[in-house]
């Protein structure tokens, strides 16, 4: 009875093994920047951005924007690209966020921006393993204390590498 009952044990756990082994990991979160911004450079022109970045390397961009803000309200339009970036690329981008300990910024600061966009804020939440994340909050061209260099490396990192993944619908 015992051989028998190890038997069905041993094929419902190999039976068990393949059924995992079919099934495709689930990619975990890694990032979201969330942006609204103005830029004034071919008329003002509001912009409210997502970019989500995964551990499975896919970028997701959506970007809801009103160029014509003459009409009260204005008319908001929609976009949305999703893309893949190259290990070598999402390597480089955990090493950024890692280098410049992303876990670790506070935020509630400023970015000084020179030419576009002109007014706004971004959040930038990185979630690490488990339930432990970072939300860093900056205002562009704001009131709040100058951000630290390490914040402004980590934005230029995640941008960086939606480019080069080719998520950007600008």
């Amino acid at each position: 009875m015992k051989i028998v009952t190890l038997g069905w044990l041993l094929l419902l756990h190999l039976g068990l093994g393949l059924s995992a082994q079919a099934q495709p990991l689930i990619p975990r979160a890694l990032l979201r920047v969330h942006a609204s911004y103005a830029q004034s450079r071919h008329g003002l022109r509001l912009i409210d951005e997502d970019i989500f970045v995964s551990t499975d390397r896919s970028v997701e961009e959506i970007e809801s924007f009103a160029s014509n803000t003459s009409s009260l309200p204005p008319p908001w339009f929609r976009q949305s690209k999703t893309a893949t970036g190259s290990a070598q690329d999402f390597a480089t981008l955990v090493a950024v966020l890692a280098d410049n300990q992303v876990g670790q910024q506070t935020g509630n600061c400023s970015v000084p921006v020179t030419v576009s966009p002109d007014s706004g804020w971004f959040e930038i939440t990185w979630y690490s393993r488990g339930l432990r994340k970072n939300v860093i909050v900056a205002q562009i061209n704001g009131s709040t204390p100058p951000c630290p260099p390490e914040i402004a490396r980590i934005l230029h990192g995640i941008e960086v590498y939606a480019a080069a993944a080719g998520a950007f619908t600008q």
